[in-house]
This record gives C-alpha cells, structure tokens and sequence, in this order.
C-alpha cells in the first residue's frame, strides 16, 4: 500500500537525530575502510547508524541527501554549512561519484557495512562496476539508493584528441585558457535554483560575470570561505596563462576576457575578486600589470576609486606597481592622484595607527551627527546596545553543540544533587551514556575529559544513586572499542584534535597506557612517535611499570624509545631496571641508558662512562666524550686528557679530540689545562689544516676556566703573531666583559 507520508524536509525531521545520523554515517564510513572487516568497531558504529536511522524513518518513508562537493543538501537546503565533518562526508561521497542519497524503511545492517565498503573502493574500480550505484544494484541492496555519475554515457574512442568542432582543427596550447578558468571559477558549487549556473557552451565574460554576480547575491552570508577559493583558481590560471608554448594571440585573447569579465562584476564581487588576485600575484607585478592593462578606462577608474576608499586591499608591492602606472599614464590624473595618495611610509602607518586605536580618541573618528544619532536611540534603550563580539556569542550558544554540553553538565549536576528514583536514575545514567557517545562521535575530547574528571570527584558521601551511575560512565571511558575510538580520532579529525585527544588521555590515565605503547612500537612517523612519547610521558608513574615490563623488546629502537620515557618520568627507581642494558645492548639504547644514569646522577654513571672512553669503537667512544661534560670525576677528566695525549693523525682522531675539548671546556676543571697547552704548542708536517682546527678550538676553550694559569695561557698566545694571537686576544676581551 502506497504511503501518504511526504519525502524529507529539512524542517520537518528532527535535526538533532539528523545531525547524530550524519557524523555516524562519517565515522562508519572511516571505520569500515580502517579496520579488517571482522573487526567489531565496525558493527558497532554500524548499528548505532542503524538504530538512529530507524529514529528518523518514523517520520518519513524516505530520507534524501544531496551532494555537492563540499556541502550536504537536506531539502533544498545546505544542512550545516561549515561543519567540518559534514564537509570530509560530502567531499568522501562526491568523490566516489555518489550525488544523490536516499535512506528508506528497508535499509538494514549489512547494507550499510556494503555501502560504506563501496566508498572505500579505488574511482578506477567504481568506475569498472558502474560506480556505487551499480554495486548495491547487483548486490539486491533495497535500502539504500546512491545515484551518481552515468559512467556508461562514456565510452572509447579511436580519436587522439576530441575536436571542438568539425574542421576545427586539433586544439593548440592555450586555446582552452578562459575555459579552464571559468570551470575552475565555478567548480565545486551547487545551485539548487539554476539561475546561477554557467554551462560550458556559454563562456561569455558577461555571462560568467553576471552568473558569480547573481550567485553572489544569494550566497552573500555564507561567502567567507570565497575569496579563498578565488586565491587558487587566479593562482593555476596565471601558472597556465605562464606557460611557454601558449600561443601569444591565446594569451592576448584570454586576458581581453579576463577584462572584460573583471569590468561587468559587480563591485562587491570585484572587491573581492581583485583583493584575492593582488595578494596572490604579489611577486608578480608583470601579470597583475597585464591585467589592469587589459581593463575598460572606466573599470581602471572604478577600481581605483575602491582602492582609495580602502575596499579592495593592495600589498605594497602592488601599490608601487600603480604608481609607477600613473606617472606613465599622464593624462589619467585621478590615477595618479589615488597611487600618491596610498604611499605611505611604515612610520606614518605605525603612528596613525597609535592614534587610531588609543582608547580616548574613538570619537574623533565618528561624524557629529552620526554620533549624535546613536546617542539619541542608546537613551532610549533599557540597557546598553549588545556589541557585535556579544551577539557572536549568542548566536554561538544556539547551535546544536553548545546545547549539548550544557545538558550535560546539567545531567552531571542532577546525579550528584538530587535522590532520583531508580526510573529517574536509569533515565539520567542513559542520556549521559549517549552524551558521552555524542561527543566521541563529533571529536569533542575536552567535553569528555571534563566530563570524567566530574564524575571522579563523585565521592562516598553522595546519593545512593550516584556512584552507580558514575562508574557505569567511569567503564565507559575504559572500553577498549572506546579507546580505540579515541585513537582512531587522531587521523580522522588530524592534527586540529591533537591536543584535546592528549588531555583525554592524560585525564583518563591508565586504560590508554597499553594502547599508547602498542601504537609507539609500530609508529613509523617522528612526528607521531614524538606525540605518543610526550603522551605517555604525561601519564608519568601510572606508566612506568608497563614501559618497563617492555623493555625486553627485540627491537631496538622500540627499547631506545621506552629507556628514553623512563628517564623522562624522573623516577630513580627505574634505575634498576635498566641496568642489564649497560654494554650488552645496541648502541643507540645504550648511549640512551648512559643518558639515564647521568641524569639521576648516579655514581655508577661515572664508571660507566670511563669503560666507554677506554672503548675502540670509536663511534662509542665520541658518544661518551659528548657525554661527559656533565661529569665531575677526576677519573673521566684523566681519561679525556689520555685521548688528547694520542698521536693520531686521521680526521676521525682530530674530530674525537675537538669533542674532547668541548667537554672539557663544559666541567672547567683545571686540571685539563697542561694538556690544552700541549695541543696549542703542537707542531706536526702532516694534517696541519686538521691541526689548526683543533688548536683554534683550544684557545676559544680557555675561557671556559675560572683559573688564573688559563688567563695567563692566553695572555703568551695573544703576545705571539698570527690568527691564534688575535683570536686569543678577542677572547682575553670577552673574558674581561664577562668579569665585568
């Protein structure tokens, strides 16, 4: 029997449960691509899009979605334009060629983890079964309808090159110039009435212009991402119009359209049009000059005028371009007049702007009369009138989101005051379950976090009801299908959630201590191995026992990480634990171990540090001499001032003793002294570049030492001649400032 209820209206449906529905539909999409089919996440997040789906299907046999390229139509309307989930859905669905979405009553589980698998497929691969729309066709899925591209309208041919026209001729570079811009000017957008579309057999400059303007018009409230876009369309059509083998009449017949499309713009579009163009071309005045080249007179002096009334913003670079214009052009006096007037030099700029936000002088920069107006209404309002900063906020503490974490912390506020009755109890403890859910879902973790650390701070003394109810919402945030959830977060919402994903963490604790070593184990990026590292660092003690169970770990550098975040948990006790390593470990992890036991300033460390000195391997050894400077042991000073001793003549030698003299510098001991002295006295026939190096890091080391035998060192080395004289006497005259 045919239904009566009528198709989706975006007023008519719930759009709490329709918000709810589309980032499930997000995250189940990412889920079934991320993980193995048999994962149980994947069912999870697949159910509860079921469940909601359901919710809404109760209110209409049907639910249509629209796609553009960037935004999600419900209705007719753009459903939350801006919402940056919505955006990575609709931009996922375009691009699998699915334009047009529709959800019915007999939609069911399998065929969601279907759908979500065919957008996970290569384009190649949907293009070969007849796209997504194909795939659910053969697979006998009823609930849901995906209508895209009509791929089979393509098809092969033997032809090159398509012609444009017959006897056309083959198309030559640069021919297609205007229409790659206009495609590109116009791509990516959606106009639900038609009056605002351009097709590609209508590239009149006029036609173009006259379409941005009307599209313009309507879109004006939700234009701020526009001039943004217009950056990169200039950008790729000046990197076109740059290329060599363009025929010059192409080049010289596209830029009259760009013209004369500029002259029909409206002047608001214009402001923006041209604004984007000059910040982009900056570093290049030949273009932009090309351009205002090909403008009507009367254009050239309309966009001087907005340029002078400071409407359209100009980079200084430019500015100097329009200069040097209006001293060519003679006749043109306005020209010159507005370039004139727009020089200005940084310290005029630097003190008009001193006047212009000092607080007392705002009214200066207010006609009388119009001062006097708003006075006049002001007196006749209750209070004072909202600033714009406040209305912002207002509107903010509307949307769907902000409601959200009210209620929940209204939730959280009933569970620790009130005595409910068990119905009341099991009513809270749910809608804060689905709460928690909600803000997992559109990646709020600061929401979360500050949720867990309220229901923490429930303690003995509150009603019978609460402490259930908290630690049914405690286990939550210990589940691992949930912590997987939290870390999958980190490339589904990037780097944009980072931090807010780390406090989460920090304030959860434990459960996220296995999970966290897992993943840094098989991290192959720095920069994510670096954000795990400080991660588990944040969790200190609660994971220094789990790190140290792991450190039997074969690989090394898995080692080497985890030697690395006990030292920085800052707990000598786990000294103990990292013992075994010394000398019988890779030596990466057992430079990081000496690390360690210089750092909790272990007498052991010292002992260690002399058998790496004494060591052949001369990669250990310079490593440990980089070591030692933090080293006050008379022993570990005697066994540098050894390697200094040594006659070798290799650049590797020469290098170890540069090290060797950098340490010393750092302990300051004067001991070390004769040896340095030696070194400055050296004289050797063979490597005498390689020597001077060292001796020039041997005077510059002098002044490291508080000692009056390094002061008068340096004093015969300045009475000498040569570089090493005048060097030791700059920094006899550094010393004496320093003292100073």
């Amino acid at each position: 029997m045919q239904s009566n209820r009528p198709d989706t209206d975006i007023h008519e449906l719930d759009t709490k449960i329709l918000f709810k529905v589309l980032y499930t539909l997000n995250i189940t999409r990412h889920h079934v691509v991320s993980y193995p089919s048999n994962h149980p996440i994947i069912e999870t997040s697949a159910t509860q899009l079921l469940s909601l789906l359901a919710q809404l299907l109760k209110l209409t046999d049907r639910i249509a979605l629209g796609i553009a390229r960037d935004v999600i139509l419900v209705g007719g309307d753009v459903f939350e334009r801006g919402n940056a989930v919505f955006r990575d859905l609709a931009n996922g669905l375009f691009e699998s060629g699915v334009v047009s979405l529709v959800f019915n009553q007999q939609v069911c589980l399998p065929e969601i983890v279907l759908f979500c698998q065919a957008l996970g497929r290569k384009r190649e691969d949907l293009i070969a079964q007849g796209g997504v729309s194909g795939i659910l066709a053969r697979a006998g899925v009823r609930g849901i309808e995906a209508k895209g591209i009509d791929y089979s309208a393509f098809h092969s041919t033997e032809m090159v090159r398509i012609q444009v026209a017959a006897g056309a001729g083959p198309e030559e570079p640069g021919s297609g110039l205007w229409e790659h811009f206009v495609g590109g000017l116009m791509d990516g957008t959606l106009d639900t009435s038609g009056s605002g579309y351009v097709g590609m057999d209508s590239l009149d400059p006029q036609a173009v212009a006259e379409a941005l303007n009307r599209r313009s018009y309507r879109d004006e409230p939700d234009e701020r991402n526009r001039p943004a876009s217009y950056e990169s369309n200039i950008v790729s059509f000046m990197k076109k119009l740059d290329n060599e083998e363009i025929e010059s009449h192409f080049r010289k017949e596209t830029l009259e359209k760009l013209g004369v499309f500029i002259g029909k713009l409206s002047p608001e579009v214009r402001k923006q049009f041209l604004s984007s163009a000059f910040r982009s071309l900056a570093a290049r005045k030949d273009l932009v000059e090309e351009i205002l080249a090909n403008l009507q007179k009367e254009t050239l002096l309309d966009v001087f005028t907005q340029i002078e009334n400071q409407q359209i913003v100009v980079p200084q670079a430019i500015m100097t371009l329009l200069g040097q214009m209006s001293h060519q052009r003679k006749g043109d006096e306005h020209l010159r007049d507005v370039a004139a007037a727009r020089r200005v030099s940084d310290d005029e700029i630097h003190n008009r702007l001193k006047i212009l936000f000092r607080e007392e002088s705002g009214d200066q920069f207010i006609p009388d009369s119009y001062r006097e107006s708003l006075q006049s209404v002001a007196a006749t309002m209750p209070g004072a009138l909202p600033q714009s900063r406040r209305i912002e906020e207002l509107k903010g503490s509307l949307s769907t989101h902000f409601v959200e974490n009210q209620v929940c912390a209204i939730i959280l506020e009933l569970i620790e005051t009130i005595d409910p009755d068990e119905d009341q109890a099991r009513s809270l403890s749910r809608n804060l379950m689905d709460l928690l859910i909600y803000f997992l879902e559109t990646g709020d973790y600061r929401a979360l976090a500050q949720a867990h650390q309220r229901l923490l701070g429930f303690d003995r003394e509150s009603s019978p009801f609460t402490l259930p109810i908290a630690n049914e919402a405690l286990v939550f945030f210990s589940s691992p299908a949930i912590i997987d959830e939290v870390l999958a977060g980190l490339d589904l919402w990037g780097k944009e959630k980072h931090e807010g994903i780390r406090a989460l963490m920090r304030q959860v604790g434990a459960p996220f201590v296995e999970p966290l070593l897992d993943r840094l184990a098989e991290e192959q990026g720095l920069t994510m191995r670096r954000f795990y590292m400080a991660c588990l660092g944040d969790l200190k003690h609660t994971a220094s026992q789990a790190i140290q169970v792991r450190l039997h770990d074969r690989r090394w550098y898995v080692v080497r990480n985890l030697v690395v975040l006990l030292r920085q948990i800052n707990d000598p006790e786990v000294l103990t634990s990292i013992g075994y390593l010394v000398g019988r470990s890779h030596p990466k992890v057992h430079l990081e171990v000496l690390k360690t036991y210089l750092h909790f300033k272990d007498p052991r460390a010292d002992r260690y540090l002399v058998k790496e000195l004494e060591n052949s391997d001369m990669e250990r050894k310079l490593n440990a001499v980089r070591l030692c400077g933090v080293s006050r042991s008379p022993e570990v000073i005697r066994e540098l001032t050894r390697i200094l001793d040594h006659r070798g003549k290799t650049e590797d030698i020469f290098e170890l003793k540069r090290a060797v003299l950098k340490a010393l510098a750092e302990i300051g001991s004067p001991a070390a002294l004769p040896a340095i002295e030696d070194v400055i006295n050296t004289r050797a026939l063979w490597s005498p570049v390689l020597l001077n190096r060292l001796k020039v890091e041997a005077v510059r080391s002098l002044v490291h030492y508080r000692d009056q035998r390094a002061e008068e060192l340096l004093r015969r080395i300045a009475g000498g001649k040569g570089d090493l004289a005048r060097l030791a006497e700059t920094a006899l005259l550094r010393g004496g400032e320093g003292q100073k």
